[in-house]
C-alpha cells in the first residue's frame, strides 16, 4: 500500500527537529483536538486520535530507530488488527532550514480501518500530517535553547 505522506520546510536546523522528535514524551506539543495523549514516555505511549463524524481510534505509538540527525522512525498499532510504520525523515535544506517528511505506511489493516482508509480515511490522515508539520516548527521554536540573561558589570 501506498505510504501516506506530508512534507514541509521548517525554519529549524536539522539537530533541533531531531531532538524534538527523537523524545517520544516530547510530541504531546504536536498534538490539538484531534489528537488526545493519554500516555507518553521517551520510547511509546498511548494516544486517542479523533475523526471526522465523531470516529475516535486509540493508538499504542513505539519509537523503534532514532538515527541521528536525520530519522525517527516507529509503528502505530490501533486494536488487534491495524498495524502502521511511521518516520520521520530530515533533510538539509540550506543555512537553518530542514525538509521534514513524515510518513506512515499500513501493513496490516482490521476491515473497519481498511474502509475507513478507502472512504477518505487517507486524505485526512495526509491532512492531519500536515497540521501536524505546521505545529512541529513552533514546537521546534519553543524547545530552542533560550540565551541566559547578562547582567551588565557595573565599573566604580
Amino acid at each position: 500500500m501506498r505510504p501516506i505522506t506530508a512534507h514541509r520546510v521548517v525554519a529549524a536546523p536539522r539537530e533541533a527537529i531531531f531532538f524534538v522528535l527523537a523524545d517520544l514524551a516530547a510530541h504531546w506539543s504536536l498534538s490539538n483536538q484531534w489528537t488526545e495523549v493519554r500516555e507518553l514516555g521517551p520510547d511509546g505511549g498511548v494516544i486517542r486520535l479523533q475523526g471526522p463524524f465523531g470516529i475516535r481510534r486509540t493508538a499504542q505509538v513505539r519509537v523503534r530507530r532514532r538515527e541521528a540527525p536525520w530519522l525517527v522512525a516507529g509503528e502505530a498499532r490501533l486494536g488487534a488488527g491495524t498495524r502502521a510504520r511511521v518516520a520521520w525523515e530530515l533533510a538539509p535544506d540550506g543555512g537553518a532550514r530542514t525538509a521534514v517528511r513524515l510518513s506512515a505506511w499500513v501493513e496490516a489493516a482490521a476491515w473497519h480501518d481498511r474502509l475507513l482508509l478507502e472512504a477518505g480515511g487517507r486524505r485526512w490522515l495526509a491532512w492531519r500530517f500536515a497540521v501536524t508539520l505546521g505545529r512541529l516548527e513552533a514546537a521546534v521554536g519553543a524547545a530552542a535553547p533560550q540565551p541566559s540573561a547578562v547582567c551588565p558589570s557595573r565599573s566604580t
